[in-house]
């Protein structure tokens, strides 16, 4: 169902997305730390905590348990993508943060199926944002989905 994907351009275009090729199961030396990377083992990368512990890591990245943590490059896009087994309905929350408050320049962030943007935002360094079913406009609670379907 989960794909790790990173894009070909900065176009939001799901026929320009592949799967990243290359696991590393320690990431910075931490069993645990997984990450999906582009080959040669860089950018861009989608990292997950599996840890079962709060992790730091360069001194300034913050990895809660569980979190996802995307890493673009200034030309392409990490993507963390959905495919239904099922038909029906599905509703999405959570949250967007800035792992890195030190680094960067702050986040922007979408959510699609397809190639249509449901959602989507940004932030400056250090903040965050959560995407929310129930929230206005209330366009992630109830979205209609085929089995296959890509979010």
């Amino acid at each position: 169902m989960w794909h790790f994907l990173e894009s070909s351009s900065l176009a939001r275009d799901p026929a320009t997305y592949s799967l990243l090729p290359e696991f590393y199961a320690d990431t910075s030396g931490v069993p645990g730390l997984e990450r999906w990377t582009t080959t040669g083992g860089f950018l861009p990368a989608v990292h997950y905590n599996a840890t079962g512990s709060f992790q730091t890591t360069l001194s300034t990245i913050s990895w809660p348990v569980k979190a996802v943590l995307l890493h673009p490059t200034t030309d392409r896009l990490s993507i963390v993508g959905w495919r239904s087994p099922i038909s029906g309905f599905v509703s999405l929350n959570g949250r967007f943060s800035d792992a890195d408050p030190g680094g960067g320049n702050g986040v922007d962030w979408f959510i699609a199926r397809g190639s249509a943007q449901l959602a989507g935002g940004s932030f400056p360094n250090g903040g965050s944002q959560d995407f929310a079913a129930g929230a206005t406009p209330d366009v992630l609670s109830s979205i209609a989905v085929n089995a296959g379907d890509f979010i």
